[in-house]
Order: C-alpha cells, then structure tokens, then sequence
C-alpha cells in the first residue's frame, strides 16, 4: 500500500515538473487590439482652464476625447510555464481637444505611444484557463499638434511603473487567446490579445 502511494506521488510529481517545463525556453509573439481610456485629460483640461483671468483673459478647453483605439505587438521568453520576460510596443491612440484663448480657438491633438518591458507570472486556473499579471516598466513618447503656428513637438515620459493582467484561455499548445488589461500611468487599455508560441 505504502509504496503504491509512494509511487502515485512520485509519477505525480515528475508529471508536475514535465508540464512546467514544456515550455522553457519556448518564445511567443503576441498581437493585441482593444480600447484606451485617457480619465487625466479632463484634469489637464481644468489646468488650462485655470491659467486664464476672466474676463480680460479667459481660456477655454472643452471637448476632450478621453478613449480611442489601442493596437501592440509583443514578445515573450518563457522560462519556464510559470514564469516569462515579456517586451512590447504598443499605440496608445489619439485624443484630441479645443482650446480656446478670448475669441481665437484650436485643436490640440495628442498621439501617445508606448514600449515596455516586463516580467509576467502565471496561475493555472484550469487546464486551459490561467491568470496572468505583469509588472514592470515603460516609457512613453507623445507627438503634440497644433493649427495655430502649425505646432508639432515630440513629449518623452521618464521610465514609469507599468502592470498589467490578463485571463489566458490556451486554444492549442501553441496558440493562446488573451483578454489584457495593462496600465500606463494616465492611459490604461483593455484589449484582446493572441499569442503564438514557437
């Protein structure tokens, strides 16, 4: 009895160990699509709004665009089936608002990008089902236009905390479909993402 127990725990442990490694040193490229929220810009709306002495002076901005589409590619190492290094760039979208200055008013548009850099650790849910959560960092850079003497400079971010999370569903050894959520400071996206694993 005793060593047919011993056995059982013996052959579960080594199935253990052969399905957390079957995928080190395995690579994966990841595409993701979805949706930006941008909540801050209201915020830097107000501070415009605030830099204006009415009424011999006054500054508007209305109408800020606070969501748009969000697109990234990434790739992952895969240390093993737990742990993973992931690397990304992803397009954080356009948000556009009017600023206005006495009778005079223009838009402003910002385009923000992102690549980061994380470390990612899974948690088997199910045999197909598992939960992911990222943290790391990342740097932003963001172009600002304007019509008003054709304004167009280029906005680099320090290096800032990123995280991120994501539910895995593995369609295939190879293929796994993903629903993210990842956060860059101001601007956070909820996306759909796949993953191809070679």
């Amino acid at each position: 009895m005793n060593n047919t127990l011993l056995k059982a725990i013996t052959l579960s442990g080594i199935s253990l160990i052969t399905i957390d490694s079957a995928f080190a040193g395995d690579v994966s490229v990841g595409l993701m699509a979805g949706k930006t929220n941008f909540d801050s810009i209201g915020d830097i709306c107000d501070d415009i709004r605030n830099q204006g002495s009415a009424p011999f002076f006054p500054v508007g901005c209305s109408a800020p665009d606070d969501s748009d589409t969000a697109a990234g590619l990434n790739i992952s190492y895969h240390i093993n089936n737990t742990w993973a290094i992931e690397a990304g760039y992803v397009d954080l979208g356009e948000y556009t608002t009017t600023i206005s200055v006495s009778r005079i008013s223009t838009d402003i548009v910002l385009e923000a990008e992102s690549i980061y850099l994380s470390v990612v650790s899974s948690l088997p849910i199910s045999n197909r089902f598992s939960f992911s959560a990222r943290a790391g960092a990342y740097e932003a850079r963001g172009n600002i236009g304007s019509e008003i003497n054709s304004i167009d400079s280029e906005v680099d971010s320090d290096i800032e905390f990123y995280a991120g999370a994501s539910l895995d569903f593995r369609a295939t050894d190879k293929v796994t479909i993903q629903a993210r959520y990842d956060s860059f400071d101001d601007i956070d996206t909820l996306t759909a993402g796949v993953q191809f694993r070679f």
